[in-house]
Parts: C-alpha cells; sequence; structure tokens
C-alpha cells in the first residue's frame, strides 16, 4: 500500500542519517536497525590490512560454540553453519592476499607465519569448502535433543552436507565423529554445573570429607574426559589421521566407556532428588524403591548432564550462541514420562518456558540465547514467571510475528515470538535496554520481505509489566505516546459489576472485536434460542457506562491495545479490564456523542450480518448471526475520532489508530469467524 511506501522511505531516510552522522557505531545498534550484521563482518575482514585484527577474528570464530539445546534434525545447526561458513571463507581468502602481500614485500610476522599454517592446514584437503564444513561441524556446532533417532538424523545430514562438497568418490576423506558433539537426552533434566553436584552430594554424604574426596574423583573424570574429546576433536580437521581407524575406534571405545562411568556416578545423586534410590541400604526412608525403579527413571527421565558432557564449556561460563525451536508441549502432557525440579518457571505450564529457563544458565557473559517460541510467552498472565526471569537475567530484543494471513512456520498454526537475550550485566541496566517490534503481520507473498523491513524499538519493558503483567508489542515511537497517554486513565475494570447493566463481547477475535448492548441471534438444535457462549456478558455500574463501553471495545484504539498487550485471539474480561478508560470521566459532550455513535453502530451491526447454519456434533444444527464489522468501520472511526479527544492524541496519532492494520482488516482475508 502507499502507506507502506511511506512507511519505509521514512525509514530508509532515519537509517541514512544515522549512518552519515555516525550514530551507528556499535553491534548493538546494527541489530536495532535491523542491518546485514554477516555483510558488515565480511566487508571489514575483506578489507583488512591489519594481520592481528584478522587473526584474532579467525581465533574468534574458531572457537565459538553455537548449541541448540533441543535440536531435533538439526534445521537450526544448519541455519548456523551457513551464517559461519562465509565468515570463515573471507577470513582464509584474506589470509592468502596478505601472505601473498608479506611475500612479495620480503616481510614475516607471527601473525602471518600463523595464516601459512592455516592454509597448509586447508591446501591438505581436496576441497577448501570440506575442510571450512568439517571445521565448523566438529570446532562449532552443538546439539541435543531427547529423541536418539532425531539426533541420529541430524548428524546423518551433517555428513551429507560434507559429502556433497566432493566431485568423486576419491576425493572422500575419513567424516568426522561428532557423537561428543550431538548427543541424545533431555536438556531439562541434568546437573548443569558443580555447584549443582556439590548441593546434592552434601544431602547424601555423611562428612564434609566425603563430599570432598567424591566431588574431586568427579572432578577429575570430567576432567580426564574433557581432555580425551579434545584430542579427539582435533584429529578431525587433520586429513592425515596420525592413528589408523583401529586405534580411532578404540580410543572412541574408551572415551565412550569412562563418558559412562561417569554418568553411572552422577545418575544416582540426582535420582535422590527424586525419591529414587539405586539400593535399599541409600533409601534413608527404608522404601523398596531400587534397583528397578532406579533403571524406570533413568530409561524416563534420560538425564543429561551438562557440566560432565560439555565439561570445557560450561567451566568457562557456556555457550557462546545458543539458538532453537523448543517444543510448544503442555508440561501436563509430558508430566506422566518425566518431572522437572528447582525450575521458577514450573508454574507456566509449557515446556518452552523451561528450555529458555535452562538456557539462560548455559550462557557466557556476553552470549546470546534466540529462541522462536509462542508469542504467549510475553502476551499471557501464565507466563509471568519467565517473564519475571527474562527481566532480571537478560536484556533482550522481542519480535513479534502474527499467525495470520501468513505464518511463520508453515503448518505451525502460532503467534510466534522470537527472542534474543544476551545476560544482564550487573552496573550497567541504564544503558542495557529491551527493544521490540510491533504485531507483524503479512501475507505469503509477503514473506522474502518480513525481515528486511522490521525494526526495532527501545521499551521500558519492566514500567509496563509493573502496570499490566505482560510485554508491549511496541515497534514505533507513536505507539509507545499513545500508551503513555493511556496509562494516566484509570482502568475499565473500576466500572465493571457483578451485576448491573448488561453488554456483550466475542470473546474470540481476529481482526475487529465485536461487542454489542443486545444478545445476537444464536439458536441450536439442542437448545434452542439462547445467548451463544461465545458472547460473554458484563455488567456496567449503569446502561451509559454499559453503552460507553461497547463504544470503546468496538473501536481500533481499543483492537490496537488489545494486539499490543495479549495473544490476539483471546478477548475476556482479564484484557477488558485493563484498558485505561474510565466511563465517568468521560467529558458529557463526548459522551453523548459516543452514546450516538453506538446505536448507530448496533444498528449497522444487524444490517450487515449474515444468517448462517452450521452442523456441530454436541448441539446439532446451530443458527446464528455473523458480523461484517469491516462495514461498519466508518462509524468505528467517529468512535476514535472522539477517543482521541478524550486521551488527547494527536492527529497523526489518531490517523495512526484508525489506519492501524487497515490492510488486513479491510484486506482479503478480514471475514469474520463463525461461532463455536
Amino acid at each position: 500500500t502507499w502507506r507502506e511506501v511511506v512507511e519505509r522511505r521514512q525509514r530508509h531516510e532515519e537509517i541514512r542519517t544515522k549512518m552519515v552522522n555516525g550514530e551507528i557505531s556499535t553491534i548493538n545498534d546494527l541489530i536495532t536497525y535491523n542491518l546485514d550484521i554477516t555483510q558488515f563482518a565480511r566487508d571489514v575482514i575483506a578489507a583488512c590490512e591489519e594481520p592481528g585484527l584478522l587473526r584474532a577474528f579467525y581465533d574468534t570464530i574458531e572457537q565459538v560454540t553455537v548449541l541448540d539445546p533441543t535440536c531435533g534434525s538439526g534445521a537450526f545447526l544448519f541455519a548456523a553453519l551457513n551464517i559461519l561458513k562465509p565468515l570463515y571463507q573471507t577470513c582464509i581468502e584474506r589470509m592468502r592476499v596478505l601472505v601473498a602481500q608479506y611475500k612479495a614485500q620480503k616481510k614475516e610476522s607471527n601473525h602471518i607465519h600463523a595464516f601459512k599454517q592455516t592454509l597448509e592446514r586447508v591446501e591438505s584437503h581436496k576441497s577448501q569448502d570440506y575442510f571450512i564444513l568439517k571445521s565448523i561441524i566438529v570446532k562449532n556446532l552443538y546439539g541435543v535433543d531427547i529423541m536418539e533417532e532425531a539426533i541420529e538424523i541430524c548428524k546423518l545430514r551433517l555428513f551429507l552436507k560434507l559429502v556433497a562438497q566432493i566431485e568423486s568418490p576419491r576425493q572422500l576423506e575419513p567424516l568426522p565423529d561428532i557423537d561428543f558433539n550431538v548427543l541424545a537426552g533431555n536438556t531439562l533434566i541434568g546437573f548443569t554445573s558443580l555447584d549443582e553436584v556439590r548441593r546434592v552430594v552434601d544431602t547424601k554424604l555423611f562428612s564434609v570429607d566425603d563430599t570432598e574426596q567424591t566431588l574431586q574423583l568427579i572432578v577429575q573424570d570430567a576432567q580426564d574426559i574433557e581432555r580425551d574429546e579434545q584430542s579427539f576433536r582435533n584429529m578431525q580437521t587433520k586429513q592425515r589421521m596420525e592413528l589408523d581407524s583401529v586405534d580411532i575406534a578404540a580410543h572412541k571405545r574408551q572415551l565412550r566407556e569412562k563418558l559412562e562411568r561417569l554418568r553411572g556416578k552422577l545418575d544416582p545423586y540426582l535420582a535422590t532428588e527424586y525419591g529414587v534410590y539405586t539400593s535399599k541400604y541409600e533409601d534413608k526412608g527404608g522404601g523398596i524403591n531400587y534397583e528397578q525403579a532406579y533403571a524406570q527413571w533413568q530409561k524416563s527421565h534420560k538425564p543429561f548432564h551438562w557440566w560432565a558432557e560439555f565439561y570445557k564449556i560450561m567451566c568457562d561460563g557456556g555457550f557462546s550462541v545458543i539458538i532453537g525451536n523448543p517444543p510448544y508441549v503442555e508440561y501436563s502432557k509430558v508430566r506422566d514420562n518425566y518431572t522437572i525440579k528447582n525450575y521458577k518457571t514450573e508454574k507456566c505450564g509449557n515446556l518452552h518456558s523451561y528450555v529458555m529457563e535452562r538456557c539462560i544458565r548455559f550462557l557466557q557473559p556476553h552470549s546470546f540465547v534466540g529462541l522462536i517460541i509462542p508469542h504467549s510467552v510475553a502476551a499471557t498472565y501464565r507466563m509471568q514467571p519467565i517473564q519475571e526471569v527474562l527481566l532480571k537475567k537478560l536484556t533482550s530484543r522481542y519480535s513479534y510475528f502474527s499467525r495470520r494471513p501468513g505464518k511463520l512456520f508453515e503448518g505451525a498454526d502460532q503467534c510466534l515470538c522470537i527472542v534474543i537475550g544476551t545476560p544482564m550485566m550487573l552496573g550497567y541496566e541504564d544503558v542495557q535496554k529491551n527493544v521490540s517490534t510491533t504485531y507483524q503481520r503479512w501475507y505469503t507473498e509477503e514473506r522474502d520481505s518480513l525481515f528486511g523491513k522490521m525494526h526495532y524499538l527501545s521499551v521500558e519493558l519492566e514500567k509496563y509489566w509493573k502496570i499490566f503483567h505482560v510485554f508491549p508489542k511496541l515497534g514505533t515511537e507513536i505507539e509507545e505516546t499513545l500508551l503513555n497517554k493511556m496509562i494516566k486513565h484509570r482502568s475499565l475494570g473500576i466500572s465493571l459489576r457483578s451485576s448491573g447493566a448488561e453488554f456483550y463481547c466475542h470473546r474470540i477475535s481476529r481482526y475487529f472485536i465485536k461487542s454489542t448492548n443486545f444478545i445476537p441471534y444464536f439458536c441450536s438444535e439442542r437448545d434452542g434460542i439462547k445467548r451463544s457462549d461465545d458472547f460473554k456478558v458484563y455488567q456496567a455500574e449503569n446502561v451509559k457506562s454499559a453503552i460507553l463501553s461497547v463504544a470503546v471495545l468496538n473501536s481500533s484504539l481499543f483492537y490496537w491495545f488489545w494486539r499490543v498487550m495479549f495473544d490476539g485471539y483471546h478477548c475476556g474480561k482479564d484484557n477488558i479490564s485493563v484498558f485505561p478508560f474510565e466511563p465517568s470521566n468521560v467529558l458529557p459532550q463526548l459522551a453523548s456523542q459516543l452514546e450516538n455513535l453506538t446505536e448507530q453502530l448496533m444498528v449497522s451491526f444487524q444490517k450487515n450480518s449474515v444468517r448462517k447454519t452450521v452442523k456441530y456434533k454436541g448441539s446439532g444444527m446451530v443458527e446464528y448471526d455473523e458480523f461484517s464489522v469491516k462495514y461498519s468501520k466508518p462509524i468505528i472511526d467517529e468512535i476514535d475520532r472522539i477517543l482521541a479527544q478524550h486521551y488527547g492524541f494527536t492527529p497523526e496519532e489518531l490517523d495512526f489508530i484508525i489506519n492501524y492494520d487497515i490492510k488486513y482488516r479491510m484486506g482479503r482475508d478480514s471475514g469474520e469467524e463463525s461461532e463455536e
């Protein structure tokens, strides 16, 4: 639309001006203004004249550890691989240029010597791409998943990616072994630190000396395993193995045995947290829960001890980057299989919130976690525990995506949120700001440009969370200004009563909120004529308050507020009662105009309704009136003009509200949903 063209031109001019003026000067600025960081990095490296900078960059990307804690078949690890590959390529190509320049100038340095060694390793392979991919797979990528078959598929896909780099079977090199990078286990269950092990060991052993001796042996085992694993990984990037295949297999077998022994020490301690013991002598309660119960617990809970499996990474502070798309599964559906312990977010009741809390424990001070999760994490009251964790632990960027008319993932009918966070640094709270996008919609054919036109707004999330107990989806300065003007008013809930003048509001909404002061027609074969259960009843202190409430709930202003604050699907009492509007505080002249407009709107609703018939299993044939609210939009616009006077909105702010989501509300997919 022309409105979108204007917005994009304004956005372009804004960013260009900031760049020219030197206002975009940090990596965080590149992220906030949604610029191409990968291209920026490649440009810097390609133009690099300082060998020390190039060496530092290459050494750093070799040490980057990327984890997907619920990796499945490896889609996100592949995405990480595709980001790292061009960075490796650009570094290696620049090394060649600098080595040639120094050779021509008959100059030498430690950095150039290091570049020559790296290039020799590259040249020892049949293909540069093969060397790069092999290095990334062995050094950079890590994954965990509870399904063993998914892990096997992930490893196979990575191997196939490698094999695709060769042109003939004669070029095939020994494939790397990544059994210690991509592992099966339950991300949510297991020790993540030595302190966690110590806490459990302390409760099981009788003396401090016993505890310290046990912990010392466990740490020695873990360190021994880590040394062997690092040695094993280093072999993977060498084309000419110093050991033959038999020796490598023996080395791997010994490493597996050491890991199994360490797991055999840690699992019993963890099991005691669940009231499960390996023998009757360890069960201080004198129960009979031992060997068989312990074996069953291991099978169902599949503990994964992060501190032991990735010892060096965890001792160094955690992973550099954590990415993924954790399962959107209710905890109640898996509780019969396994239970979690010591999670602040347990009351959230969904696995994705537990994965997010878990990931925060695995982060280095300057690392990032980026997860795609349902946007209910920010928009529902049930998720307050994880919201509190996010506010306390991370500085984050929140991107919000609708499910209509286009979906972020085909086949996943979910409104989604991409959370990208870095640990909160003590003492820097004033400069660490959370940022957010607006609630984004798109048609399928717009999908390719979706991320390109996305931008962020710095938002005081904690301020709004204390008022509304959700994270607002604000993406423009005008939206924040609107919200700040509104929160000066008391909420609509003040005028609601347990009895009084009735009005009604549909509990499910898509492009319009539907509120009436009459009961819409609904008749079922089973129950006869009645009020639809989808139209919920509300009571106001008097008839005037009820009419003004109906006007407000049908406004584009309330629609915008509801979209910004809540899940964009349910519209219930909790959503309605917090809206900043008190009927008794509306000026008499404005109130009279709103009453007249409400009467016109109700007539328009009925005039533009269509009586439909649907058959349901439970209630048989159902006949109801479906409202086509978009035909009443001119009246709704007039309501918004009155409300703009009430709140003191500027003409620009009113224009924003009237035209909010207009492309989709009035477009080809703006039909109303059926009664249920």
